[in-house]
């Protein structure tokens, strides 16, 4: 009996009680219950199991039960083709997410297609239509970092993708995790620099993105800061095709048809309409359009010209930032049947046909769709000129170069419309003008194939990075505690940025090892093919001798004795913020030299450095009042110039603050690896430096090395003029170099002595002192050369695990 109700219960558990199982679990795996609770902050509070409360209560209501709005294989590949990513940052309709669309449907003639949405939109289904695989997520306001990462991992894996083309600034999350793969990858921003937001944005782009497109030489240019200026270098333009906009099958509003407009009782006949298009906001300039449309009223006010803006977003009783004042800007113009204004539509072209112009008044607006559509079909179009890519495309021939109006005014924007509505056949010859125009600059399909042409470079490049990451991978050459900023970088990550930040330029370069500077090195080479990156071409040579490499002075070099004379060294200490006072005192103390310690501050801090001094009775100093003047460098080479040189040796340091640079955790880094590299803290490195002086008698100047590779900056005119003075046999170099950062050092005086017989007055700038660009920080750039003049070489610090 028993071993019929086994048999029984077993029966039913496999019919029954597992089926049941195995479904809930497979309603779990799509159950994403961090997400559940990180969104839903109500359900985070309530303590209630996430799983639960969204069977329960969630899914009635609406609820998500994961980032993904979208996952679902479409068609099958084909084992013939290559598999291509295709991200956009969102799938509405709008300007980039419809010309990512038109890319898919291209490349999908030769590729298989899988395109990620980073955020869902109204045209989702037709980018469904375009592909081999959709992904769509949702990344809006939660840290997507991890999760971007992991997809990124499983759509290689899972489609064996090749290549990716990301679309828009906006998908610049994706850029680090597809390089870390080695996907040759493509990146076009459309979105000018002045509202990309924050600024690292852009640069971070710049560094992981194999290749970069503009859509206008006026957003490159835009893009283009101090900081970037090398990696924009890279960067490519190319106006991108016309857009073949997607519709729905049923019209979104009921204005959709545009013959009410001009089939009122009022109008006589049909008007001559301008159009203008795009969201309701600042940036589109619709202030402008209404501004324009008031001033056509009062100059011609018998003409038949009706204005008329189609775009989504305008809300006056809820958007009090911009709608609320275009309705008070419409009601006080007395616009009435001058000016009407429409919600967005679905299928614009019907209207694009009724028009006889179209004006874009954006005040920034990279090249947008509608423009480029409408000048497709022959409508003269005016623009502002530095406000849009479509003004450079105008400028290409002197007859539609006449539709670019200065920047912002609407008064020669009413006298161009006035002109084509007043001239039939200039209108015409025009409208002819620019058609031409459209059709030679506007072509989808030669677009794509110059995009793909790029993409070409970029896999090479990419095989190429490949290989060097592997070689340093394999040797224990490279020091990620010194390049990376974080100690809880992975040495892999910390390798591949090394590699794309070489290869790309984009922001400050960092060293791959101390002593190591990899500019200085790739000055020095010419190769034969395609450019290597520089310290692996180093280490595959053997690690050869060279300016590029540097004596380098730790902790752990082998044990040293110092000089048992009763030598005394000097320091110089300019204190103008006395509260780091303390911590410069505090790490002489923890070396056995002695040391005269020479302080000078300002007469509104001599009291508060007294007192500092009272508790360091043991260290013999000296305390001067100085001007104010020259930074930190104006009391050394003002005020002690002389009395130093009588030492063997001398240090200089200074309370250094920067009050220019607002991150204060920056300047507080930045000073404690100075002072830990040249005094120390952990390890007795004054003593160090001082004993490898003693032993080297051409040494004759020490600082720290600083991770990053530095140049010039603003100062080469300055410190040429410094040369000239000192008599510099050598003309100083272009490309980067080291010198002592912040301008805190050990050296011999009769090695640095042409800089301190200057004999400068304390005739410094002015403040404030600007933060680059001056005699000042010419002078602790120039120290090198004036070293090597004198016949001495120089060495650097580091101390093992610190950087910054």
């Amino acid at each position: 009996m028993r071993k019929k109700l086994k048999s029984l219960f077993r029966s039913l558990f496999r019919k029954i009680i597992k089926p049941i199982v195995k479904t809930k679990q497979n309603k779990l795996d799509e159950f994403d219950s961090q997400y559940y609770l990180a969104f839903y902050h109500d359900v985070a509070a309530s303590g209630m199991d996430p799983y639960l409360h969204f069977i329960n209560h969630g899914k009635a209501e609406g609820r998500k039960s994961s980032r993904y709005n979208i996952k679902k294989n479409v068609e099958p590949l084909c084992k013939n083709k290559e598999t291509a990513l295709i991200v956009s940052h969102d799938a509405s309709r709008t300007g980039a997410p419809i010309l990512a669309l038109n890319i898919a449907q291209e490349l999908k003639k030769q590729f298989n297609i899988v395109v990620l949405l980073l955020n869902d939109g109204n045209i989702t289904s037709f980018f469904e239509q375009a592909c081999n695989a959709i992904i769509g997520v949702n990344t809006h306001g939660l840290s997507t970092s991890l999760f971007i990462k992991n997809l990124i991992s499983q759509l290689i894996q899972e489609y064996s993708v090749k290549f990716s083309i990301v679309n828009s600034i906006e998908s610049f999350c994706v850029l680090e995790p597809l390089a870390n793969y080695f996907i040759p990858t493509l990146l076009l921003i459309h979105e000018f620099s002045a509202y990309t937001r924050p600024r690292q944005k852009l640069v971070d782009a710049l560094l992981w993105a194999g290749t970069v497109v503009f859509p206008a030489k006026i957003v490159q240019k835009n893009a283009t800061h101090w900081y970037n200026e090398l990696a924009m270098r890279f960067t490519h333009v190319l106006p991108q095709g016309k857009s073949i906009v997607p519709t729905a099958s049923s019209p979104l509003h009921k204005e959709e048809n545009i013959i009410h407009f001009y089939n009122k009782p009022s109008l006589a006949s049909k008007p001559f309409i301008i159009l203008g298009a795009g969201s309701v906001s600042y940036r589109k300039g619709v202030d402008l359009f209404i501004a324009t449309a008031a001033e056509l009223k009062r100059s011609h006010p018998t003409g038949n010209i009706k204005m008329l803006w189609v775009g989504g977003g305008y809300d006056p009783e809820n958007d009090l930032a911009y709608s609320a004042y275009l309705a008070e800007q419409i009601e006080r113009s007395k616009l009435d049947d001058y000016f009407e204004l429409l919600d967005e539509l679905a299928d614009i072209d019907q209207l694009y046909k009724e028009i006889d112009l179209f004006y874009l008044s954006s005040r920034l607006d990279p090249l947008p769709n509608v423009a480029i559509d409408v000048m497709m079909l022959g409508k003269p179009l005016i623009c502002f000129d530095e406000g849009t890519g479509i003004a450079d495309i105008l400028k290409q021939d002197p007859d539609t170069a006449q539709c670019v109006v200065p920047h912002l005014s609407i008064i020669e924007a009413t006298k161009k419309i006035i002109q084509l509505y007043q001239a039939p056949t200039y209108y015409a010859f025009v409208s002819a003008k620019i058609q031409e125009l459209a059709h030679r600059s506007f072509n989808m399909k030669n677009y794509v194939s110059r995009l793909l042409a790029l993409l070409e470079g970029t896999k090479n490049q990419t095989r190429q990075e490949e290989h060097e990451c592997a070689a340093l991978n394999n040797s224990d050459f490279f020091k990620a505690d010194f390049f990376a900023m974080s100690p809880h970088t992975d040495r892999k990550d910390a390798i591949r940025k090394y590699i794309r930040s070489w290869h790309s330029k984009a922001g400050l370069l960092r060293k791959p090892e101390p002593g190591f500077n990899p500019v200085v090195y790739d000055a020095h080479h010419d190769y034969a093919d395609k450019q290597p990156e520089p310290f692996t071409d180093y280490i595959r040579l053997g690690r050869p001798d060279g300016p590029w490499k540097e004596k380098i002075i730790t902790p752990t070099n082998k044990h040293f004795n110092l000089d048992k004379t009763k030598t005394s060294y000097a320091i110089h200490i300019h204190a103008f913020h006395p509260d780091f006072l303390k911590d410069i005192l505090e790490r002489i103390q923890v070396n056995k030299s002695t040391f005269d310690i020479y302080i000078s501050t300002t007469k509104s801090a001599a009291l508060q450095v007294a007192d500092i001094l009272l508790n360091y009775k043991n260290l013999n100093t000296s305390l001067r009042v100085a001007p104010n003047q020259g930074r930190n460098p104006g009391p050394l080479l003002s005020e002690f110039a002389a009395e130093l040189q009588k030492y063997p040796i001398i240090g200089h340091f200074h309370t250094k603050k920067s009050v220019d640079i607002t991150n204060t955790q920056f300047t507080r880094d930045r000073f404690v690896f100075l002072l830990e590299n040249l005094l120390g803290g952990k390890h007795q490195m004054a003593d160090r430096i001082i004993h490898e002086f003693q032993q080297v008698n051409n040494l004759g100047f020490v600082f720290a090395d600083d991770p990053h590779v530095l140049d010039w900056g603003k100062n080469k005119t300055y410190a040429d003029a410094i040369a000239k003075e000192i008599g510099l046999l050598s003309p100083l170099p272009n490309y980067c170099f080291n010198f002592p950062i912040g301008t805190m050092f050990w050296a011999r005086p009769a090695a640095i002595e042409p800089l301190l017989n200057l004999q400068y007055t304390w005739k410094y700038p002015e403040k404030p002192v600007p933060s680059d660009g001056s005699i000042l920080h010419a002078l602790e750039r120039i120290m090198p050369f004036i070293v090597s003049n004198q016949g001495f070489i120089h060495a650097t610090t580091h101390v093992p695990g610190l950087t910054r």
